[in-house]
């Protein structure tokens, strides 16, 4: 009996400490241009904390879940140029896909590119966490 109160008690801990999204990206304005740069997402309990994990420029950036407006989600498809040139002419039939996440805040939006390993995850801890609904947007390609 103490063993099940021990076990539900370690739960509720790592629920309300959050939870860490790693292989996903982040576009930053980095000297007047857009780059793609490798983050992790935290989803805590009252904001989106996402922290750069690569480079000279560690950032963090946090998103109040009050502030979010809008989510938008979309999925990618685009050829695989540089395998098929490098490895193997078969590589051109297959596509590889590219998930995509945009937080709005008002004016304001974050994109983020997320692994194909976690993007549901992260999808449903975000929209568990602001009670509003990611819009699937068309996939392209």
């Amino acid at each position: 009996m103490m063993l099940r109160w021990l076990m539900l008690l370690l739960a509720a801990c790592v629920a309300l400490s959050g939870q860490t999204f790693k292989k996903s990206k982040m576009y930053v304005e980095q000297e007047h241009k857009l780059q793609l740069r490798k983050v992790e997402i935290n989803v805590q309990g009252d904001a989106l904390v996402v922290t750069g994990t690569t480079g000279k420029y560690l950032s963090t950036v946090r998103i109040p879940y009050a502030e979010i407006t809008d989510m938008e989600y979309e999925k990618s498809a685009h050829r695989r140029w540089k395998t098929g040139i490098l490895l193997s002419p078969l590589a051109l039939l297959s596509k590889g896909k590219k998930h995509w996440l945009a937080v709005i805040q008002g004016e304001k939006e974050t994109v983020f590119q997320l692994d194909k390993s976690n993007f549901s995850k992260i999808l449903a801890a975000i929209e568990g966490k602001t009670g509003k609904k990611v819009k699937m947007v068309a996939s392209r390609g």
